[in-house]
């Protein structure tokens, strides 16, 4: 970063870290989110949460070490997210490469694989991290219910606040959105209707951010 003082968000074309800093805000909360409990036991890394709209977590994390890299434990309750997850930084690479004109001086954006409710991840010097957490897949279990003539009765399971959209198909390749469902609970028996016509009927449940 800066090693004299603040010199601002922008100056004509040149943009400063508070820009960078700024954007990297975007990813990381939205209005209308909701901002929950987080902490960290390491004095230099500060760390927040957010829960999105779409159901999704956020979590921003601070190394304010300007020389040591932090390797952090991410321990999540209450939200199971999916293994792979999106990894938003900024931080001293970014700062260099705005001032050399070498490499790209924006929030990096990359992919992190073993995402889960306890991982690792390592936090860069003088760096601001989002994680972005997925909610993990849910799951269509059949139900013994008689339905209606021509439908179709199964239970959605997943996780309380996520928003998941029934699909249906007949190819496996192209599918139909057919309602959306926000869980209460981390069950819900849905009844659909189905189509005589179809020979061959798919159903799925997937949460669209």
């Amino acid at each position: 970063m800066a090693a004299y003082g603040d010199y601002g968000v922008l100056e004509g074309t040149d943009l400063y870290p508070p820009y960078y800093a700024a954007k990297l805000m975007q990813d990381f909360v939205q209005p209308g989110d909701t901002v929950i409990a987080a902490a960290s036991d390491y004095s230099l890394l500060s760390t927040y949460a957010v829960r999105r709209q779409d159901g999704s977590l956020t979590i921003l994390t601070i190394n304010k070490s300007p020389s040591n890299t932090a390797t952090g434990q991410v321990a999540v309750a209450g939200f199971i997210p999916a293994t792979g997850a999106a990894v938003y930084s900024y931080g001293i690479p970014q700062d260099n490469a705005a001032e050399t004109g070498t490499g790209s001086p924006d929030v990096a954006q990359t992919n992190l694989s073993g995402a889960g409710t306890n991982f690792s991840h390592a936090f860069p010097p003088y760096s601001a991290t989002v994680l972005a957490l997925s909610p993990a897949p849910a799951k269509l279990q059949v139900i013994p219910i008689p339905p209606a003539a021509n439908q179709f009765v199964f239970q959605l399971q997943g996780q309380v606040g996520v928003p998941y959209v029934i699909q249906r198909s007949t190819n496996l390749v192209t599918w139909a959105s057919i309602s959306t469902n926000r869980l209460l609970a981390s069950t819900m028996n849905i009844t659909n209707s189905l189509a005589p016509s179809l020979p061959k009927q798919y159903w799925r449940a997937v949460w669209q951010p």
